[in-house]
């Protein structure tokens, strides 16, 4: 195990306007975190199911926005009012978890080319209206060796979740990327 690194590219901008009653700054950023702490599968014969160690790699992208503005400034009062606004978009570049899950689950999942903390799970189609069943979209994996490498397909398919076994719904299908559970835009006013 080792230190995770971390490599940034900063640009930023500020601008003060009318004897510094106007302020404004902008910044953008990328960074670019490598040796990501992971949990990656372990063989059995290691005597453990699971080790964590340094696979990993991150980027972070965005940009930061803010204002300040001196309302009222007199000898022995100031009112200023100031708004800001971010925008942060991150991306796991390279980690152990890279397919998509096959069971959807209520907490999140980090996967390889998503976004920290997201979620996978099946999109509801509609309910069947013989057996009240819920029935919904998954990923139907298509799994095909070409010479020494396999090479797995998804297509659409709708399925009822009462019908089929956990094994089945684990081996032959995939979820849908439903989105994550960290704002990509946030901002306050004060």
């Amino acid at each position: 195990m080792k230190w995770e690194r971390k490599k940034d590219i900063n640009l930023g901008l500020e601008l003060s306007l009318y004897k510094g009653r106007v302020n404004m700054e902008a910044r953008y950023f990328n960074e670019k975190v490598t040796d990501l702490l992971d949990l990656v599968q372990l063989p059995v014969s290691v005597g453990r199911p699971s080790a964590t160690v340094n696979v990993g790699a991150l980027s972070n992208k965005g940009l930061e926005l803010s204002t300040r503005l001196e309302v009222i400034k007199t000898k022995d009062l100031l009112w200023e009012v100031g708004a800001n606004y971010t925008t942060v978009k991150n991306n796991l570049d390279d980690v152990y978890y890279d397919m998509l899950p096959s069971l959807a689950k209520s907490s999140t999942y980090n996967i390889e080319n998503h976004a920290i903390n997201s979620w996978f799970g099946y999109k509801f189609d509609h309910v069947n209206p013989e057996s009240g069943h819920i029935m919904v979209k998954a990923l139907k994996i298509d799994t095909k060796v070409d010479g020494n490498q396999v090479i797995n397909t998804y297509r659409e398919e709708v399925i009822n979740l009462n019908t089929i076994s956990s094994a089945d719904l684990q081996a032959k299908y995939s979820t849908f990327y439903l989105g994550h559970r960290d704002p990509e835009y946030y901002g306050g006013f004060n």
